[in-house]
This record gives structure tokens, C-alpha cells and sequence, in this order.
């Protein structure tokens, strides 16, 4: 075995941190979304449809997450890339996420004398580093809707706090992501219709991750306030940059907070999953 590999870990975070800083790279971000989050099929699904989600051709959740917290590392640039543009985009991305996987599994033999470490006895199975790969790549803890369910058990004792202090309900938060992943499963069928009629120069799929306070509060019946309290409270401050994301292993703020402002009303949200992630283990209770 070959244990010395072109480029460390570092190297291909550092790479793929500049990539997810291209102008227009969030239209790239809402494409993985809609390739690799979805299971498309005719009919009826059959397992041939739901194949790729554990085929590894897909890029996972996490892998997503990392781009999304790469990308806010600076200003966002919300500028359609041209299609020559978009396309070298999403192949530099799976290049380097495929690269990176591979780093990941093999990064712990480098440079190690594995024949001397084995006749002392020792396993590589000791040294936790070697599940860093299959932590993160696996798969989820729980369902969307378990997510949701769970944590209306977990926190229904915490009601009178959670009113007092974040002016909201769980009944209410649980309804709001709810009605926040209907609505994008409802606008990516309408994008897709919309896209037909426009030129290739203007195809994209973020408009379905767009998210409004008024939308909600039209589908759930809540009020107003109520709602603008539940996305705020899991809405990105403007002023964030996610500095403490300098490696997979590190704190990505993006999972916490996974609602990106665009306005006092306006939200663009990648992922539901994220969201309910979020709902289930908030960012804090203070």
C-alpha cells in the first residue's frame, strides 16, 4: 500500500474553502441539493431510484453542510454563473470532496511503519482517528419527521420557559419547520416548471430555497410575531463568518444555525434536514 498521498486533508479543505467562495457558488450549493437530496422518480420509486443514496456517488448531507458553512465564510454572491461556469464549479466540487474522502481514510497510515506497530501488537482500531471517515460520511441519526416528533417530547416540559423566553411555543417551532419543508418540496416542482420556460443562462434551482415569514404564517395560520421569533431563532447573523470552521472536525455554525438571512423577512434555507437537526439539538437555550 501506497501511504504517502499528494495532498493532506488541510490542503484539500484550503481548496475547497476557495471554491465555495466563487462568485455565484450558492446556485452550485442549491444544485447538490436538488441532485443528491431528493430521490426523482416516475411512477412509483423502485430501489433502483433510491440506489445512488448509498451507492457513494452522492454527496452526503454533511458534505453539503461543509459547503454551506464554507460559503459563508465571506459575502455571498447570489450571481447566476454562466452554464461553462456552474458545470467547472460542480466538477472541481466532486473532485475535491471525492479526494478529500480518500485523504480521509488513508490520512491515518500515513507515514506510519504499520508492520512494526502490528508486530508490537498495537491495532489502528485504537486510535479513534480512524473512524473520522465513516462518522462522517454515514448516515443520519433519525428521520425528518422523527426529528420533529422527538423534539416536541423532548422539550413539552420546557413550554412555559420556551413562551417566556423565546416568545414561542414548541407546538409553534415544530409547526414552522414543518410548513418550511413543505413549501420548499412544493416550490422545487414549480422551479423546475419555471426553468423550462427560461434560457440556459438563467437556470437555476436556488429560488426554491427561498423562504419567507409571510409564507409561513399563510400555511401554519401562526402569527406573525410568533413566526419571525422561530426563524430568528435559528437564523444566521449577518455579521457571521464562521471563523471557527477551519477543518472538518471543527465547530460548523451552519448546522446550528441553518436559516440564511437575506432581509428582515426573507430567509434562504438549503436544507429542511438542517433545520430540523437544529429544532431537535438548538444552538442554545440562553
Amino acid at each position: 500500500m501506497n501511504n504517502e498521498l499528494p495532498r493532506t486533508e488541510h490542503q484539500l479543505f484550503s481548496e475547497l474553502a476557495s471554491l465555495c467562495l466563487s462568485p455565484g457558488y450558492a446556485h452550485t450549493i442549491a444544485y447538490f441539493c436538488f441532485r443528491d437530496n431528493l430521490i426523482q422518480y416516475s411512477d412509483e420509486v423502485t430501489p433502483d431510484d433510491m440506489s445512488c443514496m448509498s451507492s457513494g456517488e452522492c454527496l452526503s448531507r454533511a458534505e453539503i453542510s461543509t459547503l454551506i458553512g464554507l460559503m459563508i465564510k465571506g459575502p455571498i454572491d447570489y450571481t447566476i454563473p454562466s452554464p461553462p461556469v456552474m458545470q467547472d464549479y460542480i466538477i472541481r466540487t466532486d473532485q475535491l470532496l471525492a479526494e478529500l474522502h480518500k485523504v480521509m481514510s488513508f490520512e491515518p497510515f500515513r507515514g506510519q511503519d504499520w508492520k512494526r506497530i502490528v508486530d508490537e501488537g498495537h491495532s489502528p482500531l485504537q486510535d479513534g482517528v480512524v473512524f473520522r471517515e465513516p462518522i462522517f460520511h454515514g448516515g443520519e441519526s433519525a428521520y425528518f419527521f422523527q426529528y420533529l416528533d422527538l423534539a416536541e417530547r423532548k422539550y413539552k416540559a420546557d413550554n412555559a420557559w420556551l413562551t417566556a423566553n423565546k416568545g414561542f411555543s414548541i407546538e409553534a417551532a415544530q409547526s414552522v419547520v414543518r410548513v418550511a419543508h413543505e413549501l420548499q418540496c412544493e416550490k422545487l416542482s414549480t422551479q423546475l416548471a419555471a426553468m423550462q420556460q427560461l434560457p440556459p443562462s438563467e437556470w437555476s434551482i436556488l429560488p426554491a430555497h427561498l423562504l419567507t415569514s409571510a409564507e409561513i404564517v399563510k400555511r401554519s395560520g401562526i402569527a406573525q410575531h410568533i413566526v419571525t421569533r422561530v426563524l430568528d431563532a435559528f437564523a444566521l447573523p449577518t455579521s457571521e463568518i464562521n471563523e471557527n470552521f477551519t477543518a472538518l472536525s471543527e465547530f460548523n455554525i451552519s448546522n446550528a444555525l441553518p436559516l440564511l438571512r437575506l432581509n428582515q423577512s426573507e430567509f434562504l434555507l438549503f436544507q429542511p434536514y438542517s433545520l430540523a437537526e437544529a429544532f431537535m439539538n438548538p444552538p442554545s437555550t440562553g
